[in-house]
């Protein structure tokens, strides 16, 4: 009888073994779920955020070029536009003509003068990393002048994970004030 009632006694803590482990294998299967979803979902932000700096510097240094052109480069760092009465001509160390940027200021001068509407210039910058040869953000310049012969550039970049960057810079002119009347953006 004793032993009956010992026979009883380990099947039912045999049972009792086996909910066990069942309960603590799901406790390990939820456990590690939960960490293979948060690796993944770190995973996506870390990538979307790297894309996101990268449009973000891609701007800043089309921006920073864009501005560094005119102190820099010729024909915009001798570019001088003069202006008598209703004629504007312009002089240069190069060409002028062959330079977008350049010739666009040339004929917003002109245009005003004329009494025309100015219109901005819309540039496309693009380019590859040479780390990795991954194509960057493509960065849009925008290059409006105003009244006082200023040239502000606004950049923009719209990245692949819906993150949107615009920065401005602005380029003053210098006008003299004789007749005839020259105009340059040299003190940058």
């Amino acid at each position: 009888m004793a032993r009956a009632r010992d026979i009883r006694r380990s099947r039912g803590e045999r049972g009792a073994s086996i909910i066990i482990a069942l309960v603590f294998l799901m406790v390990c299967a939820t456990v590690a779920a939960v960490v293979v979803v948060g690796a993944s979902v770190n995973s996506d932000r870390t990538r979307k955020e790297t894309a996101e700096q990268q449009g973000y510097f891609a701007l800043n240094s089309a921006l920073n070029e864009a501005k560094g052109m005119w102190a820099t480069e010729d024909p915009m760092k001798s570019l001088v536009v003069t202006v008598n009465g209703s004629t504007v001509s312009a002089t240069a160390n190069s060409s002028y003509a062959d330079n977008a940027v350049a010739n666009w200021a040339v004929q917003q001068i002109k245009d005003m003068k004329s009494g025309l509407a100015v219109t901005p210039l819309t540039v496309t910058v693009t380019g590859t990393n040479p780390n990795s040869n991954q194509a960057l953000p493509e960065v849009t310049l925008t290059y409006e002048m105003g009244t006082s012969y200023a040239i502000t550039i606004t950049g923009a970049v719209d990245s692949a994970t819906g993150y949107t960057h615009k920065l401005t810079t602005t380029i003053k002119a210098t006008t003299s004030t004789s007749s005839p009347t020259t105009i340059d953006w040299k003190s940058q």
